[in-house]
C-alpha cells in the first residue's frame, strides 16, 4: 500500500478556506472527510489535527510512513491513545480481517469520533475500548482541553497551558496485561502509545507483555514537559524500555532509516521513539537491509 501525499497549489488553498468557513459556521459538528485513499474519517472542523489530516493527509505523515511500511495482513496492532482514529483506520485497513486492532481512548467526546470513524468504514475486527490505559485499574481524572485542542487531555497537568483546561471527565482505567488476559492475547506486534505522559504508567502495568521475549515493537511519544507533569523524566521511561531489555531508536521518514538514540536526550519537542527487542525484525519489517 502506500500513503495519502498532502495537498498541494490551489487545491490546498480551497481546502484551507472550505475549513476555515466549516470551522466559523459549526466547528463542533461531525464531519465525515476523505481519508487514506478510500476510507472516511470523523473530525470536527475545530479539531487542530482534523485540519492536519484534510490538509496533509494525516496529522504525523511520518507515523504513517512508518505503520504503513510496517503492516502486513494478519498482525496484530495497539493503539493507546487512540484520538478519533485515524491509525487505527490505518492499520485495521492493512491487518485485513485476519489481523486485529485494540484501541483505547478515554476521552468521552474523541471516543465518540472514534466509534463514528469506525462504523464508517466496516471493519469488524477493530476492538475499540473507551478506557485509559495506566499501571492499575481504577477511575482516573482527566484533563480535558478546551474543545478542538484535544491531543493535549491528560490525566497529568496538560501541556498546554492551564487555562485550556475545559473540564474534568472520570475515566475508567485498566492495564495492559489485565486486557490481554481477559481477551487471551499472547502477541502483539506493534503498538502505538501516545497518552500525554501516562506512557511509563503504560508500560508499568504491561509488565508481562513487555517483558516477554516477543514483546510488541512499540513507537512511543517522549516529551521532558508531559513527563514531568507526571512526576518522572523522559530518562525514566527511556530506562523503562531498557529494563524490560529494549533497543530504541529513532525513525527516518525520508531515508527510512533506524538511528539508535543514545540516552540521556532532552526531549523539549515531542518525539516519537521507536522500540524494539529484535532489531533484525523490525528492519525486516521496515524493508531496511
Amino acid at each position: 500500500m502506500s500513503i495519502s501525499q498532502p495537498y498541494t497549489g490551489l487545491s490546498r488553498y480551497f481546502r484551507r478556506l472550505a475549513w476555515s468557513i466549516r470551522k466559523r459556521l459549526t466547528p463542533n459538528n461531525f464531519v465525515i472527510i476523505p481519508f487514506d485513499q478510500d476510507m472516511s474519517l470523523c473530525v470536527r472542523p475545530i479539531d487542530r489535527l482534523g485540519k492536519r489530516v484534510r490538509l496533509n493527509g494525516y496529522s504525523d505523515p511520518e507515523l504513517a510512513t512508518l505503520l504503513d511500511t510496517y503492516l502486513t495482513p494478519g498482525m496484530t496492532y495497539f493503539d493507546v491513545g487512540a484520538h478519533f482514529g485515524q491509525f487505527v483506520l490505518m492499520a485495521g485497513k492493512r491487518v485485513g480481517n485476519t489481523g486485529a486492532v485494540h484501541a483505547f481512548e478515554p476521552t468521552k467526546g474523541t471516543f465518540a469520533q472514534l466509534k463514528t470513524s469506525v462504523s464508517y468504514n466496516n471493519l469488524p475486527w477493530i476492538k475499540i475500548n473507551h478506557n485509559a490505559v495506566a499501571d492499575k485499574a481504577g477511575e482516573l481524572n482527566l484533563n480535558v482541553c478546551a474543545t478542538g485542542k484535544g491531543e493535549f487531555n491528560s490525566i497529568g497537568a496538560p501541556m498546554r497551558a492551564a487555562q485550556d483546561v475545559d473540564h474534568i471527565e472520570t475515566i475508567t482505567a485498566i492495564t495492559l496485561d489485565d486486557y490481554c488476559e481477559e481477551h487471551n492475547i499472547s502477541h502483539i506486534d506493534i503498538m502505538k502509545i501516545d497518552v500525554e505522559g501516562a506512557e511509563l504508567a503504560v508500560l508499568q502495568g504491561g509488565k508481562k507483555i513487555f517483558s516477554a521475549d516477543n514483546g510488541p515493537d512499540i513507537v512511543c511519544e517522549f516529551n521532558e514537559v508531559t513527563a514531568e507533569n507526571m512526576g518522572y523524566s523522559a530518562a525514566d521511561l527511556y530506562n523503562q524500555f531498557v529494563n524490560y531489555g529494549y533497543q530504541l531508536f529513532r525513525y527516518d521518514r525520508i531515508t527510512g532509516e533506524l538511528h539508535n538514540e543514545p540516552a540521556n536526550q532532552v526531549y523539549d519537542e515531542t518525539v516519537n521513539i521507536v522500540a524494539s527487542k529484535n532489531v533484525s525484525r523490525i528492519r525486516e519489517r521496515l524493508h531496511l537491509s
